[in-house]
């Protein structure tokens, strides 16, 4: 009997090490290789970003009307964990999600894919695209140089 013990102990162990392993590498992977969020996804991601670590039924009371079924919200939450921006631990016969990145996390990537994708990589050219349109006054650049200045 202690010797079923100590193997069971020593498997549970290895189990929860591989895991956070696992999210380890999920995090880095992501960071290169992003798939963006749907609107349906997001508003998920934006609940744990509030309320922190949360069962499906905690979701489905912070989630708007009109709330989605229960095996809907369970789906959906298969996909986000496929995609790698959520993780889910067993505690008896449920799970419990949580983020596995921040919103700023995501919202860096989200900045940078788009000043790849229409400015050639260049927040220059992004900036000077906000001059020009007149989306960004003199006052406001100054204040970003003064910001980026004092950051150095």
């Amino acid at each position: 009997m202690l010797k079923y013990d100590i193997i069971r102990r020593t498997t549970i162990i290895i189990l929860r090490f591989t895991k956070r392993l696992l999210t380890l590498y999920r995090r880095t992977k992501i960071k290169k290789e992003m798939k963006r969020l749907t609107e349906k996804e997001e508003l998920i991601m934006r609940l744990f970003w509030a309320h922190g670590d949360m069962f499906i039924q905690d979701l489905l009371r912070y989630y708007p009307d009109p709330k989605p079924h229960h095996n809907t919200l369970a789906t959906q939450l298969g996909i986000l964990e496929e995609k790698g921006y959520v993780t889910r631990d067993k505690y008896a016969n449920a799970y419990r999600y949580h983020a596995v990145l921040s919103e700023h996390d995501i919202a860096d990537k989200a900045i940078s894919d788009v000043v790849k994708e229409f400015y050639g990589s260049s927040y220059t050219h992004m900036v000077s695209r906000f001059v020009k349109e007149e989306k960004m006054d003199l006052a406001e650049l100054k204040a970003l140089i003064k910001e980026i200045e004092n950051a150095q």
